[in-house]
């Protein structure tokens, strides 16, 4: 884990002020998206935004998937929370791996994808990948 990376991030998100309580429009979004009633549209809200050491996804990637979500429904917020949800976002949302990409990918297991049955179930693979000791960027790390 890179510590200063992980300070970093919570300082974006902290520095990231917005108003805990959501608004209709936010709490309509989640309803529309995920099928959450009003309450728990509220609480899944406000639980994402109060916390700091969430996971954000990099702009990027939002700029890469940016357009075609929001003509979905997403903002980026409801899209980082989806993307990181730790009980199988693809399941809830009905995205899938990417069928177009073929290959051999080398992913070193940490975050969202910290064990070889996360990779398995985001990549929609029949079995867990084989774990590989290696070199990360900060030192020891596993690979998928």
């Amino acid at each position: 884990m890179d510590i200063l990376a992980e300070v970093e991030s919570m300082a974006l998100n902290i520095s990231d002020v917005q108003e805990i309580a959501p608004e209709e429009a936010d709490i309509a979004r989640w309803h529309r998206l995920f099928g959450y009633g009003r309450a728990e549209a509220i609480r899944r809200i406000e639980a994402y935004r109060s916390d700091d050491s969430r996971t954000r996804i990099s702009d990027e990637l939002w700029a890469t998937v940016g357009s075609r979500k929001e003509a979905e429904g997403y903002n980026q917020e409801a899209y980082e929370d989806e993307y990181t949800l730790k009980n199988g976002w693809q399941a809830r949302s009905g995205l899938t791996a990417c069928p177009t990409v073929s290959g051999t990918f080398i992913v070193q297991l940490t975050g969202p994808l910290a064990s070889p049955e996360k990779i398995k179930d985001a990549a929609g693979l029949g079995a867990a990948p084989a774990v590989a000791t290696g070199v990360g960027e900060d030192g020891h790390a596993d690979f998928c």
